[in-house]
């Protein structure tokens, strides 16, 4: 839904920018990846993607594929560029900071702009993970995964 040219998405005022462990008294519905942070700080502020990419002298394309989950988080260059073109606090800039590092892991995985955002982040998430998975996580992932398809 556009308001003021700006997209919104469903109930995202009502999230709480915030990241980490439960006893640093962060919400389950914080965001987790670098991308829906930064979609939701540019909205709190009402700020276009086009704004935000010519203030973080970015192409748009980065800012839409960056928080549609189908482009790895930028270099922590670009990401401080993002932040001082938001005006971020020094906690959320730290937090965009930790989410692009954990991103940039699955950075070798490309996803296709016609693959659904739910699918891509799963894919992203899996990426993430994937050095800690044993022989026997993969296989049950394969199984649930056959599973589903025969649904």
């Amino acid at each position: 839904m556009l308001v003021n040219g700006v997209a919104q998405r469903q109930n995202s005022a009502a999230m709480p920018i915030t990241h980490g462990s439960a006893a640093e008294g962060t919400s389950c519905n914080a965001p987790t990846q670098f991308g829906d942070v930064m979609y939701r700080l540019r909205t709190r502020i009402c700020m276009s993607q086009r704004e935000l990419a010519r203030r973080a002298r970015i192409a748009p394309s980065i800012v839409s594929e960056t928080e549609n989950e189908r482009r790895a988080a930028p270099t922590p260059a670009k990401v401080d560029a993002i932040c001082t073109a938001l005006s971020a606090t020094n906690h959320e800039r730290a937090v965009l900071h930790r989410l692009a590092a954990i991103d940039r892991q699955a950075s070798g995985l490309k996803v296709g702009r016609t693959t659904p955002r739910h699918v891509a982040v799963l894919l992203r998430e899996i990426a993430r993970i994937a050095p800690q998975l044993s022989h026997r996580q993969v296989a049950a992932i394969r199984s649930s995964l056959r599973e589903a398809a025969a649904m």
